[in-house]
């Protein structure tokens, strides 16, 4: 795009302009021109900015949407509608809402029942068994790290909690029942004529005085929109992305300018061999796994398989399938004693026994 504006460009005032484009393009790359940094929103709702970078996000979820619904009618151009980017814009405005709301009254939801639910989620599930493994491949496919998505569900949650609250404790009253009731089922009869205007229009004449006054009493009918006529130029990432080579040195600027953006919380890949213990085991149960816990564990340091014990001793059905493989943890996806173990180790390291309220 940029080259075909140089090439239709003439006169110093074109060249001008071409030359104003560039400029920021060299400074700061292109993601600063069409992004504008982290300071553009789209919205204040009661003193919070929201981003421009949620209203595209859900803008694509709910382009995803669309084409799943309609097939191959989906046209993008529903995206450029008025009405679709104001619904979309509306739903992250009440989002914001519902989010102060749920900070405000302090709603919770614990690591146990958040756990629960994606354990208990299918899509998460192989066999009928949660799957690390698949957890983490539908979250990249959606462009979710587990810390985010993690986040994200908390919030879902305390929304649905906040929205059961009042739908369970809303009824209605005998005498609204029956009004609603007679309101669906009434009848009426009437009657009706058709008048055909055309019939009637050769026998009446209209006087400009008829008409003038007609238009005096009825102006608003015959008001249009404001309309206005401009001229643009349109930018397009793709084309200008293949004339523009920023150095490497705009390269560590801009990232040194956006770190936040690239950063992902701290994660860890670990196997465990679970020895599952009801909370009201004897103490003789108690000291019977503990028993085989230790003895797993000196056959580790021996030398012996992980995924082979695993497979043969773990009573966790999830992992058990993988070796004990996890898949990636993130801080507060586990329960406290298994991370804090997790998290203090080092590569390669074995550590154990670790008791939890599973075992």
């Amino acid at each position: 795009m940029l080259t075909a504006i140089k090439q239709r460009a003439t006169g110093w005032v074109a060249w001008a302009i071409v030359i104003l484009i560039t400029i920021p393009f060299a400074l700061w790359g292109i993601n600063s021109y069409f992004e504008g940094g982290s300071e553009i929103s789209v919205a204040s709702v009661n003193g919070e900015r929201l981003p421009l970078y949620t209203y595209q996000d859900s803008l694509q979820n709910r382009a995803q949407v669309l084409r799943q619904q309609l097939g191959d009618s989906f046209d993008p151009e529903m995206l450029e509608s008025l009405q679709v980017r104001r619904s979309v814009l509306d739903s992250i405005i009440d989002q914001a809402i519902m989010d102060q709301y749920i900070a405000e009254q302090k709603f919770r939801i614990s690591d146990e029942q958040l756990n629960r639910t994606i354990h208990n989620a299918e899509i998460f599930q192989t066999d009928g068994q949660f799957d690390p493994m698949q957890y983490q491949s539908v979250l990249a496919a959606n462009r979710y790290t587990p810390q985010l998505y993690e986040d994200a569900e908390r919030l879902n949650q305390a929304a649905n909690q906040v929205r059961l609250g009042i739908v369970n404790s809303a009824f209605a009253l005998d005498t609204e029942v029956d009004r609603l009731l007679a309101i669906q089922q009434q009848q009426r009869d009437i009657q009706y004529a058709l008048l055909d205007a055309q019939k009637f229009a050769g026998d009446i004449e209209i006087s400009e005085d008829e008409v003038q006054d007609y238009y005096d009493n009825n102006a608003e009918d015959f008001v249009s929109p404001a309309r206005m006529k401009i001229t643009f130029v349109e930018l397009d990432v793709g084309s200008l992305s293949s004339v523009i080579e920023p150095d490497d040195q705009q390269i560590a600027g801009f990232y040194e300018e956006n770190k936040g953006r690239y950063q992902t919380a701290e994660s860890r890949r670990a196997r465990h061999i679970l020895v599952a213990l009801n909370e009201s085991a004897t103490d003789e149960e108690r000291e019977e796994k503990l028993s085989l816990a230790r003895e797993l564990l000196e056959r580790l340091e021996s030398g012996e398989d992980f995924a082979e014990l695993a497979e043969q001793y773990s009573d966790d059905p999830g992992s058990r399938v993988n070796g004990g493989d996890l898949g990636v943890i993130a801080r507060g996806q586990m329960v406290a004693p298994f991370e804090d173990a997790v998290y203090r180790m080092g590569e390669g390291d074995i550590e154990g026994p670790v008791e939890t309220q599973y075992g």
